[in-house]
């Protein structure tokens, strides 16, 4: 897993897993953020989608408008 993959799967995680987080939780979560092999252009456009959502959300509950 490269490291922008695991930053963004840390940062989605931390708050719920506190200090620790898994291997099967970060490889549950790469494969519903990240595209993977035979994946769809819709599945693919989707999981985009999926973290857009999650860096809206992360950067609401910091206080920033994410408009």
């Amino acid at each position: 897993m490269d490291a922008e993959k695991k930053n963004f799967i840390t940062a989605v995680l931390r708050p719920q897993s506190g200090a620790s987080i898994s291997p099967s939780e970060f490889a549950s979560e790469e494969l519903k953020y990240f595209p993977q092999p035979g994946d769809s252009k819709e599945v693919v456009i989707a999981k985009q989608n999926a973290r857009y959502a999650e860096i809206k959300s992360s950067l609401q509950s910091a206080g920033v408008d994410a408009e």
